[in-house]
């Protein structure tokens, strides 16, 4: 994900069983540069706000901390100058083979 310094971004973790049903697991979110960007993370755990910082990289973690092992998903956050050009790739949803 990329954004611009002044901006911030809503992300969403969607969790599911091996059948496809949404589950309520509590998720912990942690990001691994603060100061690249800072988290908001909502009472019921399933969205947090990254908001932006001083331009760089960092690694936003979502973890489901009650399993064993605990499962995780990540996300790059790329923030670059305001008024700087955005490039975006957006995977779509993955499929069984």
């Amino acid at each position: 994900m990329q954004m611009n310094t002044g901006q911030k971004v809503t992300v969403t973790c969607d969790t599911e069983d091996a059948a496809g049903y949404d589950t309520v697991e509590t998720i912990d979110w942690s990001l691994d540069n603060a100061d690249v960007a800072t988290l908001q993370v909502s009472e019921d755990t399933r969205t947090c706000t990254v908001v932006s910082g001083a331009p760089g990289s960092a690694v936003l973690t979502a973890t489901i901390t009650s399993m064993d092992p605990p499962l995780s998903a990540t996300l790059a956050v790329d923030v670059v100058p305001a008024g700087t050009a955005t490039i975006e790739l957006v995977p779509g949803e993955p499929m069984d083979e």
